[in-house]
């Protein structure tokens, strides 16, 4: 292939490759096209309109073009040009571009010059219209009423060809010039501005500010700084400013004067670094409106009537825009944060999120530095006082705070005003003091006890094996193969739930708060009321603990109470700092870890069941699968049935203490003796014995002692008062049953 040929064929995919690129890249695909099938303009694409044009019904010619594409929105800027040059309404231009893309076809009159008809009134039509899209215009003109609530609609390129659409149609296309225009008074961006003054009644008012400093407003003479959401409250509704009805056009401003714009009239001035001042005037009320002003620009032009509901943001009283928080700041920008009072100081620093101390691994508990900026950030004066004198009369500082992000150093200082029964707070240098609550200082501390985390890792539950606990109850637990046994001071399987809750709370410790690096004598630790400790055994294979102790044993020591709270407590080893723990440890402690399942009678294996109540002894047998009474009184079999299945699942509410003595118990109330083959040939039987009803308790359920277990129980009301009731009525002859066989 020759060189030229080669030439020739680069060319021509160069020439394709641009026709794709710019005339083929919006067209329509073929299933777009069928979607359209039954509108009006079917090849009709809205963003794509570069123009539009419409004769009203008063014969008013509009034409509106699109001019680039605004800079603070997506959409596209248009700009009426006809019948003056003014910026377009861009929702009311939107909504007749809409009303073009959905016209839909009702119905279809065809025939040589149809449109010429003078029925269908396209000859002399009441409104017409164009929109031109990639250069090519398409004109419109809608006539007389068709059937069923129509209007017939004929399109310049289609001479043959007519449609009935809906009525809705002509009223999206007669726009007037007031409607289509932008209603908006400021077209100019107002993000640069720099300076705001306000003149006239009700007050004056200046705010002023530099690059991107905070804005400050002017009180007695001294500038302090501006409260943030009213600043942006006048710069919105300056923004948002809309006409509800437009009164003249091209007023001179010698002119102002008769809509009551007087020499000294209501206004807002508005100035920009190197720019032209932008002044918006506020006039009379308007004539049969009352609750709308007239408002117009400084330099003439045209003059509006606005609603005055936006008189309340830009006539705001001054007294209302200095700011009251004690500090405006963003966490997420803060670096630092440092506190001083007492003779100490606490730096903070932050970290990929997290706060942590300035040369310090010490956690700190995450949430009290977040309180902490969430009361200065949020906290707001009850009064403020203005000028030298007032900053004069500081004392010293009670404390110091400073929050540190990229732009420096913001220095709070906290001052007794024991005049007014306040705290007063200065931000940095400004000539304003702050009264707030006293209560404000209450949690301002330079002190790491106020700042540690919550939460102290002694280790892992699961490796957790031993646990001994010394007080008013005394018990030591020791774990095999996974399974918790009381070993002292007696020996019997535990209650997993109840040892695995102790063993979670000794794993990661909860700490309520931090009281003191050393025990005092109120803190009750000199002779502490319970102690208890864990042990853990660890795999030696593994990556070398980083528990705080970095041993196996931890001793936790429990104190004096502390109302409302918890207890005071501490840990054994170097760190003795006192706390305060919740409630949940000692309910977790003071009642025996025994296993409640000890008094469930497995009916598998069972032979005989004795019930004794009121001294009347109630003995069943097992015979051929059957139950019966040794002594041949009528029973309800089916109910010893169900009774042998509640024995068989039956849990104790609690274990309510040691007990050698069984003097938790007597007299009894029930005796409850059980065999099977084996304990009946040994004559060994299982025995629970049930005695007086535990009325302090939320079931109220009864005590009751198992074996020679040395152990108090309680056993569940509803069991108990249905095997006495079931030997009652046994005994009556009462109860429901066949004969003894």
């Amino acid at each position: 292939m020759s060189n030229r040929t080669v030439v020739i064929i680069l060319s021509l995919a160069v020439v394709m490759m641009a026709f794709i690129l710019f005339f083929e890249r919006d067209t329509m695909t073929t299933d777009q096209r069928m979607g359209r099938k039954n509108r009006v303009f079917v090849k009709y694409v809205q963003e794509q309109v570069e123009g539009l044009s419409l004769r009203n019904t008063n014969g008013e010619e509009i034409v509106i073009e699109r001019r680039g594409e605004s800079t603070d929105t997506s959409q596209p800027k248009w700009h009426l040009t006809a019948p003056r040059e003014l910026p377009a309404d861009k929702d009311q231009v939107t909504a007749v571009l809409s009303a073009l893309d959905y016209l839909m076809r009702e119905r279809t009159v065809s025939g040589k010059e149809v449109a010429g008809e003078a029925k269908y009134g396209l000859k002399t039509p009441r409104l017409k219209g164009a929109f031109t899209i990639r250069g090519r215009t398409t004109g419109f003109a809608i006539g007389a009423d068709a059937p069923g609530e129509k209007i017939y609609l004929g399109l310049d390129d289609r001479p043959d060809e007519l449609y009935a659409v809906d009525r809705s149609f002509f009223k999206s296309m007669d726009k007037e010039l007031g409607e289509l225009r932008s209603k908006q008074i400021l077209s100019r961006s107002l993000k640069n501005a720099e300076r705001i003054t306000r003149a006239g009644e009700p007050s004056g008012l200046s705010l002023r500010r530099s690059a991107q400093s905070p804005w400050q407003v002017q009180v007695e003479g001294s500038w302090i700084r501006a409260a943030g959401d009213r600043v942006e409250a006048l710069f919105s509704t300056l923004e948002n400013l809309r006409a509800t009805r437009f009164i003249a056009d091209d007023v001179k401003p010698s002119a102002l004067d008769q809509y009551g714009f007087k020499p000294k009239s209501r206004g807002v001035t508005l100035g920009f670094a190197g720019e032209q001042e932008l002044t918006v005037l506020i006039g009379d009320p308007c004539p049969g409106s009352p609750h709308q002003v007239h408002v117009a620009l400084k330099e003439g032009g045209t003059v509006s009537c606005v609603d005055d509901e936006f008189l309340k943001d830009v006539e705001r009283p001054v007294d209302q825009f200095p700011e009251l928080r004690t500090a405006v700041f963003r966490e997420d920008s803060l670096d630092g944060l440092a506190i001083e009072r007492g003779g100490n100081t606490l730096s903070l620093k932050r970290e990929e999120g997290q706060w942590r101390l300035v040369d310090d691994e010490t956690p700190l508990e995450q949430e009290v530095v977040h309180q902490l900026l969430h009361l200065l950030s949020d906290t707001r004066a009850k009064s403020i006082h203005v000028g030298a004198e007032a900053v004069e009369a500081l004392g010293s500082p009670l404390a110091k705070i400073t929050l540190t992000d990229e732009e420096g150093d913001l220095v709070l200082s906290l001052h007794r005003d024991e005049k007014n029964q306040a705290l007063a707070v200065r931000r940095g240098d400004e000539p304003v003091v702050l009264a707030v609550d006293p209560e404000f200082a209450e949690p301002i501390q330079a002190d790491l006890l106020a700042f540690r985390a919550r939460k102290i890792p002694l280790g892992e539950a699961y490796d957790m094996e031993y646990l001994s606990i010394t007080g008013p109850t005394r018990q030591t637990l020791e774990k095999s193969d996974g399974l918790w046994r009381l070993v002292a001071p007696v020996k019997t399987n535990a209650d997993t739930t109840a040892v695995n809750k102790l063993a979670d709370l000794m794993a990661e410790l909860a700490v309520v708060r931090f009281v003191a690096p050393a025990a005092k004598k109120e803190h009750g630790l000199a002779d502490p009321a319970w102690r208890i400790v864990a042990r853990m055994v660890k795999d030696t294979a593994d990556e070398p603990s980083t528990d705080r102790t970095g041993t196996d044993e931890v001793t936790l020591e429990i104190g004096a109470a502390v109302p409302g709270e918890g207890w005071f407590a501490r840990l054994s080893g170097e760190d003795r700092t006192v706390f305060v723990v919740g409630d949940d440890f000692l309910e977790a402690v003071r009642l025996p870890f025994v296993a409640r399942d000890l008094f469930q009678i497995d009916d598998t294996d069972l032979v005989q069941l004795s019930l004794t109540a009121s001294d009347d002894e109630l003995l069943l047998a097992k015979e051929n699968d059957q139950w019966v009474a040794r002594d041949g009184r009528t029973i309800d079999r089916q109910g010893v049935k169900r009774l042998v299945a509640d024995l068989g699942g039956v849990k104790t509410t609690a274990a309510l203490a040691f007990d050698s003595n069984n003097k938790g118990i007597a007299p009894h109330l029930l005796t409850v003796k059980s065999w099977t083959a084996e304990q009946l040939a040994q004559n060994a039987p299982s025995t629970f014995r049930v005695g007086r009803r535990e009325e302090s308790s939320q079931l109220a359920g009864y005590r009751a002692q198992l074996n020679d277990l040395a152990v108090t129980f309680e056993l569940p009301r509803r069991l108990v008062d249905e095997l006495v009731s079931f030997v009652q009525k046994t005994r009556e002859g009462t109860g429901d049953g066949d004969p003894a066989q």
